[in-house]
């Protein structure tokens, strides 16, 4: 393997384990662009006392795959960094989400239309009451070169799939499943699972999942941390160098528990049908409040203590 492959995959696992969506967009067109200073990410932690993660370092991110850069995106996730509680959760989201923006009901869909990935983000976390800190909003054939260039995930698919590729239809068997970048984005925009387009986006949160916690080793990788920035230069994201360094410690105790923090949450709800909307249950609201908001310390007591469609105008 050459050098710039492996530095390619310790640049994505470096930041994956922190978000399992930006570990899938870092790998395959990195150039080594805004490098951290020598040393890769620094601590404010004193050396002679062990570290220990706090919700200061807590991060919820709004992850955005568009299948174009001129299309709406094709999957949501909310994406936490949990150090404290030792989680990842991972929301998925319909674009028919009822959310509230310009104090009207909307859909995420038609505030990304009309505002944007930072307006879509401000609408979710004005409708869900939590935190959404940033956005990145990235095109598909990104994450799959991405995906390819770290490594295949297992995944254990619930139904045999059909898919049509060129000319040939191919079927994956349900059950356990070794899958590529390609085959990963094929099973997250299939249309056919029975339980429609929430359990497609369920699966693909599952996936995420999948991902961030079989990979969750090379976040130890010591040349990650000087890389990081330069996936900063792949999608469009209010997302900064600084995010990064400041939670480089926490993502690195995450990796030595050995643990697998990555946890998908299932979405439900319903459909109201005369406005159009995607309504989540009582549930599913409560439960990403639990832990996306302020209380996940609560809940985990026995834990250490731009406007514009993508790609976003930076002039605006």
């Amino acid at each position: 393997m050459s050098q710039q492959k492996k530095d390619q995959q310790l640049f994505a696992m470096g930041f994956a384990i922190t978000f399992f969506v930006f570990s899938l967009l870092a790998v395959g067109t990195v150039f080594y662009l805004n490098p951290l200073p020598p040393g890769g990410f620094s601590s404010s932690a004193p050396s002679d006392q062990p570290y220990l993660p706090t919700t200061e370092e807590d991060l919820t991110l709004l992850f955005l795959a568009c299948p174009t850069p001129e299309e709406n995106p094709s999957v949501y996730l909310l994406v936490g960094f949990k150090p404290f509680a030792g989680k990842i959760p991972i929301l998925p989201l319909l674009g028919d989400t009822q959310v509230v923006w310009q104090g009207q009901a909307a859909t995420l869909d038609s505030v990304y239309e009309q505002g944007g990935a930072q307006e879509a983000a401000k609408a979710l976390s004005s409708f869900l009451e939590i935190p959404v800190d940033r956005y990145y909003a990235i095109a598909r054939e990104n994450l799959i070169q991405a995906v390819d260039a770290i490594g295949q995930v297992s995944y254990q698919l619930p139904y045999p799939v059909t898919l049509r590729e060129y000319d040939n239809i191919v079927t994956i068997e349900a059950g356990n499943q070794l899958l590529d970048g390609r085959r990963m984005a094929q099973l997250a925009i299939y249309d056919s699972y029975p339980g429609g387009e929430t359990e497609r986006l369920n699966i693909a949160a599952e996936m995420a999942e999948a991902f961030v916690n079989q990979h969750l080793s090379l976040a130890l990788s010591p040349n990650g941390g000087e890389l990081a920035a330069g996936l900063l230069n792949l999608a469009q994201t209010n997302l900064t160098a600084t995010d990064l360094e400041a939670r480089g410690q926490a993502l690195e105790f995450l990796a030595q528990l050995q643990t697998q923090p990555g946890k998908a949450i299932p979405l439900l709800g319903s459909y109201d049908t005369g406005a159009g909307f995607f309504l989540p249950d009582s549930q599913t609201i409560e439960l990403a409040q639990r832990l996306f908001g302020n209380k996940i310390e609560e809940a985990e007591p026995s834990r250490p203590s731009s406007t514009g469609k993508y790609p976003i105008d930076p002039a605006k």
